[in-house]
């Protein structure tokens, strides 16, 4: 992952690369284990990994759990509503957050989020 991260052209300079750290922060979980399906479709696609490279990256940041959810992982479930509060489109709003629409029906179902 790594090497993908090193050869894609970041044509938003470092306001691109500032974002996607952003976003992982704000969407992995402490401890987890950051791999593609994470990462936008346009850096994905933008080249094939190495054979011999690990495709995932394991995030190293430290957050204080309260009750089973760390301030992260509230964080996104609020990220998630608010989307789904603007879109009626499940896809739109996966668009938004920058994650696939299988990713965002996964992660309603993990937190629980009934929209209409």
């Amino acid at each position: 992952m790594i090497a993908l991260l090193k050869r894609y052209r970041w044509p938003g300079n470092l306001r691109e690369l500032s974002n996607l750290i952003e976003y992982l922060v704000n969407v992995v979980p402490s401890g987890e284990v950051i791999d593609l399906s994470f990462l936008p479709p346009n850096l994905v696609n933008s080249g094939k990994l190495p054979e011999q490279e690990p495709a995932s990256v394991t995030v190293l940041y430290n957050t204080k759990e309260e009750e089973g959810v760390t301030p992260l992982e509230e964080m996104e479930k609020q990220m998630i509503r608010e989307a789904l509060s603007r879109y009626s489109n499940k896809k739109q709003a996966a668009d938004e957050l920058g994650i696939g629409i299988a990713t965002l029906y996964r992660k309603i179902k993990k937190y629980e989020l009934m929209s209409a």
